[in-house]
């Protein structure tokens, strides 16, 4: 495996699930490097399956403008989409216009 050409290897990573993913980037240093390395993509991908088969479709166009505070923490780009990786949740699809209306002070008016 270590004479495995890094675009093969990222390439088969890329089709893996989240665990496994981690599985595969403790079972050696090389892995390792390759799965975190900051120009590695495989997490920001997962962050964007993720979201989109939870929540609604992102841009990919677009570039994800992440807080300072989740830089300092995360140290590189791909550990701060590792970490937002595992805390992506469905966002609530319903909303309660009545509620929301009496909370505001709102009256509805029919036509």
């Amino acid at each position: 495996m270590q004479h495995l050409p890094t675009d093969a290897f990222l390439h088969v990573a890329g089709y893996l699930g989240v665990r496994d993913l981690k599985a595969i980037s403790m079972t050696c240093h090389s892995f390792s490097k390759l799965v975190h390395h900051d120009e590695s993509t495989l997490w920001k991908d997962h962050f964007y399956r993720r979201w989109n088969r939870f929540n609604f479709a992102l841009d990919l166009s677009l570039p994800c403008v992440m807080s300072e505070l989740l830089r300092q923490q995360c140290h590189t780009d791909s550990a701060s989409y590792r970490f937002l990786t595992h805390l992506v949740q469905r966002l609530p699809a319903y909303a309660d216009v009545d509620h929301t209306h009496t909370k505001a002070g709102h009256v509805p008016q029919h036509r």
